[in-house]
């Protein structure tokens, strides 16, 4: 497994949309934030999302601000 997810992953995994992570990285504001790899590209961490997975942050509404 790795360490990282691409931003289509993490989306997947916390059933948001790819746009609502880019917002996230724009704002500053998200449960999580990424580090810029080579060519910008953005590495989200997978353990943290997966604690935030398994602490029921799939069961908040989408449109709940974080």
């Amino acid at each position: 497994m790795s360490n990282y997810m691409t931003t289509p992953e993490a989306a997947k995994a916390l059933n948001r949309s790819t746009k609502t992570l880019y917002g996230w990285v724009a704002r500053g504001n998200g449960p999580v934030q990424p580090e810029k790899g080579h060519g910008n590209r953005l590495h989200w961490p997978a353990k943290t999302i997966n604690k935030l997975v398994a602490k029921g942050f799939l069961d908040r509404p989408s449109t709940q601000p974080y």
